[in-house]
């Protein structure tokens, strides 16, 4: 925790101390003047990375100001990778207060192993699931080495899925609205909860509303003040955050993608309603899945740390913890192999140590690439996980089909 950093870490942690020193509610007005181009993640994360630097000043007397250092550089236009803000706003207590930049990223997960042990002692996994979950090199890159706040929404996701085994549907589906009000891919999740969990219209639009609650509350300090600009920040202001403007084959390949994207969901949402079977947890679970993996495979600007994404639900699904072992090393190693291409992505995420050294170092496909063509190991690589993913999805289909067939 207190040796490693990508910039993510340091524009996920720059805004919350406006909470504290300037008593700044509305993140997007504030934004909207002095960056306009920038996309910051959901309010929700603003409040509560905001509250624990509140806790976090009083165990040092550094870690703000450093903070405010690096929001007022990047609002003057430095832009670079962690190693530039390391160089350019020194800290002498770095390795202190990177590990306070962390520390909610450890209270959640701690948090979710908590969650874990409640499916362990239901007897849906075994404790070496539990175990693997501690140990998964995912979890440890994208949370503790990258710095990425990906576990806070996973614990309300997790939390959201024990309720659904005491069939607690409403509660279940306002903590899913919670984990998108930190990421929004969980409401992708909502209309495949809703449909397996199914009762009657009026249940539908009441699920539906609850779990935008938690979103809709967290940007009222921007609705107040801005509705367009509250609207803009989940649709314009999103969509140019990764977009790039493409011609020819690269259009119409993007296009394709979304297109499966769009035409597998709506598969999904199909089964989630035609399949009846009786353990209904376990085909939430399984759609969830799937729907995880598609956006890994088919969205170009999909990073590595979104792996963590899907692997509570390996977790949960796989019963044979060997294999869901197999599944995340296979699916880290071989989707590493052509998403972490660039140095801040590699050693250079060890700057804190010492910038100059590790952001200078090579990266290692190109150390690779002086034997043999890195593109070759990057697209065997890339069939790789394309392979392991549909592997799992035939598993889960397969599974379905059989326990539809069953329960007639």
């Amino acid at each position: 925790m207190p040796i490693s950093a990508h910039s993510d870490l340091f524009s996920i942690n720059n805004y919350p101390p406006l909470l504290i020193r300037h008593n700044v509610w509305d993140i997007y007005s504030y934004i909207d003047k002095t960056k306009p181009s920038l996309f910051f993640y959901p309010p929700l994360s603003y409040y509560l990375i905001g509250a624990f630097h509140y806790i976090g000043q009083l165990f040092s007397d550094t870690f703000l100001d450093w903070i405010d250092a690096q929001r007022t550089l990047y609002e003057q236009g430095l832009k670079g990778q962690a190693a530039e803000y390391i160089i350019v706003a020194p800290n002498p207590h770095i390795f202190r207060d990177l590990f306070l930049a962390k520390v909610p990223y450890l209270v959640f997960d701690i948090l979710s192993l908590i969650i874990l042990w409640q499916f362990v002692k239901k007897k849906i996994i075994n404790k070496w699931a539990f175990v693997l979950w501690t140990f998964n090199p995912v979890l440890l890159y994208n949370s503790y080495i990258f710095g990425h706040l990906d576990i806070i929404p996973i614990f309300f996701i997790l939390s959201a899925f024990y309720l659904l085994t005491k069939s607690k549907i409403s509660a279940s589906v306002f903590l899913l609205g919670i984990a998108g009000a930190f990421k929004l891919y969980p409401f992708m999740l909502v209309p495949l909860v809703i449909l397996i969990f199914r009762k009657s219209f009026i249940d539908w639009v009441k699920l539906g509303t609850i779990s935008v609650l938690p979103l809709f509350i967290s940007l009222l300090p921007t609705i107040i003040n801005n509705p367009q600009l509250a609207l803009s920040a989940f649709t314009v202001k999103l969509f140019y955050a990764y977009h790039t403007d493409v011609t020819g084959w690269e259009y119409y390949s993007d296009l394709t993608k979304y297109l499966i994207i769009v035409i597998s969901y709506l598969v999904l949402l199909f089964l989630s309603w035609e399949v009846q079977i009786q353990d209904k947890f376990k085909l939430a679970v399984g759609v969830s899945l799937i729907s995880i993996l598609l956006l890994l495979n088919f969205v170009y600007r999909a990073h590595f740390h979104y792996l963590l994404w899907a692997v509570p639900y390996v977790v949960l699904w796989f019963k044979n913890v060997k294999i869901a072992t197999l599944i995340i090393l296979i699916q880290a190693v071989s989707f590493a192999s052509y998403k972490i291409l660039a140095n801040q992505l590699q050693l250079e995420l060890f700057a804190p140590i010492n910038p100059y050294y590790f952001s200078s170092l090579p990266t290692f496909n190109e150390v690779i690439n002086k034997f043999i063509p890195y593109r070759v190991v990057s697209t065997i690589g890339f069939f790789i996980f394309s392979f392991t993913s549909l592997y799992i999805i035939l598993q889960v289909v397969k599974w379905d089909i059989f326990q539809a067939k069953t329960a007639k």
